[in-house]
């Protein structure tokens, strides 16, 4: 994984750490970590995958028609209809905008679970105290993001493995446990006293059948669209990455780069692949995913990097169709949200559209 040139080595309990070092040990990892997965799926792995995906293409009753040149245009096509594709996050407009947000980033589950611990005898610390939520039960999250994340072949030599130093020594937590010290209900930690939460991803997902309520309408019908840089250096799978228990091609070894983003037809499972090759070969615009199978119908992206708003968001879409206390918005409640969305938007610089 190269050089610690910051000080800040995979060697130090995160709790001893401030804040800032822990930012900057996070940023290390993430990058040296991105920059090994991308050139080695753009580079050893871009031959099988392309393959694989004519291959796939080559089977659908007009793939059988077309020439092996033929083919190869359609997946240059998609991947030029993927890569225009708008990188998005759903969220529920009543969470974020009935008070005001001043929130200054996007945080994923594990820093939001940061917390101050106190404990008996000693000073003050911050941990990581992951807790269930309706949609990401903690056990679960925490072992299929490994999976996606670590390479088998890389965890199988202790490249990364936390026991054995390295980037996982960082960015696996390893098994969660309940807390022994200040312990409150429905806590975890991580076993791994050198996990560092800054260092796992964003989730987000590539709006590929340009559906009119994002990616994933599960976690609301508003949205963001992020701004384009962000895609490059994203790591996707054909699916939610929690499918990897259910059959969906959504491992670490399934990874897809921005480059090759057309090889995502070729790990997707049916449903997906009719979806891509409606919206990405025959150039149309999708309905929202059905809720049953949105899981199967996703294209996810992670995104290992800091993901600040002012000057990353492209725009933000307002829906009227989120729910607050499982009743339309209506009234105030209405015009509270929109005037929390607009002074939002403005201080971070993005585009505001309300929809249905």
């Amino acid at each position: 994984m190269g050089t610690w040139t910051t000080g800040v080595k995979p060697t130090t309990p995160t709790s001893q750490l401030s804040e800032q070092m822990q930012r900057v040990q996070a940023n290390v990892v993430q990058h040296h970590y991105v920059r090994s997965e991308l050139l080695d799926i753009n580079k050893n792995k871009k031959d099988g995958l392309i393959q694989e995906t004519i291959a796939a293409l080559r089977r659908t009753p007009q793939g059988r028609q077309c020439t092996q040149a033929q083919l190869m245009e359609g997946f240059e096509h998609m991947t030029k209809r993927l890569q225009t594709a708008d990188l998005t996050i759903n969220f529920k407009a009543t969470s974020w905008f009935m008070t005001p947000n001043n929130y200054d980033s996007y945080t994923q589950m594990y820093e939001r679970a940061i917390r101050t611990i106190n404990a008996p005898g000693q000073a003050a610390y911050k941990q990581m105290r992951l807790k269930d939520d309706s949609l990401n039960p903690a056990q679960t999250r925490a072992a299929t993001d490994d999976k996606v994340t670590f390479r088998r072949d890389v965890m199988s030599s202790g490249k990364f493995a936390p026991a054995y130093g390295g980037m996982g020594r960082v960015m696996s937590p390893g098994a969660l446990n309940a807390p022994t010290v200040d312990a409150q209900p429905g806590e975890f930690e991580a076993s791994n006293p050198f996990f560092n939460p800054k260092s796992k991803q964003v989730f987000a997902a590539l709006n590929y059948g340009r559906r009119p309520h994002g990616s994933a309408t599960t976690y609301g019908y508003s949205y963001m669209v992020l701004n384009r840089h962000f895609k490059t250096n994203a790591i996707y799978f054909a699916g939610d990455t929690f499918g990897i228990d259910f059959g969906l091609k959504v491992s670490a070894d399934d990874q897809i780069s921005y480059d090759l983003l057309g090889a995502i037809y070729g790990k997707a499972c049916d449903v997906l692949r009719k979806d891509l090759y409606r919206s990405c070969i025959l150039d149309g615009r999708l309905e929202n995913a059905p809720i049953h199978s949105e899981a199967m119908l996703l294209l996810e992206g992670h995104l290992f990097e800091p993901l600040t708003f002012s000057g990353n968001l492209e725009a933000i879409f307002i829906s009227g169709r989120d729910m607050l206390n499982k009743k339309a918005i209506t009234g105030n409640d209405w015009q509270t949200i929109q005037t929390n969305a607009r002074a939002f938007a403005r201080k971070h610089g993005a585009k505001l559209f309300f929809i249905e």
